[in-house]
């Protein structure tokens, strides 16, 4: 329901905008599954951390409007709390950070390898769906 939602509140904008929130946000419900924290929360930081470009409004206004919860508010508004650096793992990713993102699975204690493993599958899930 969340994605039908995003790719509809976001039908004027560019399609990668709800791809990559796509991908996010199955690559964080993966990850949440491996460190075995709630991945339907870790999956809602994925898919909503583009919401801001989507819908041209500033992410603190967003998530007020929004029943979201305190733990992702904080990690996409105060980019702080225990969701943050997993946020940053995706986002180091896409952007080609290898350091970052080494030093980030470090501290997250990820193997590099699942990490490679779920950015895939999520952009081939994220190609199914969209």
């Amino acid at each position: 329901m969340s994605l039908i939602v995003t790719s509809k509140l976001s039908e004027h904008k560019p399609d990668e905008l709800i791809r990559t929130s796509c991908v996010r946000a199955r690559f964080l419900e993966l990850v949440g599954k491996e460190v075995k924290l709630d991945h339907g929360v870790f999956f809602m930081l994925g898919l909503f951390s583009l919401l801001d470009a989507m819908l041209d409004t500033s992410m603190d206004v967003l998530l007020a409007k929004l029943l979201i919860s305190e733990d992702i508010s904080r990690a996409l508004v105060h980019k702080a709390g225990l969701l943050f650096p997993y946020l940053q793992l995706i986002q180091f990713y896409e952007a080609g950070e290898w350091e970052e993102l080494d030093a980030a699975m470090g501290i997250l204690h990820l193997d590099e390898h699942k990490i490679m493993d779920f950015y895939l599958e999520a952009v081939y899930w994220a190609e199914i769906f969209i």
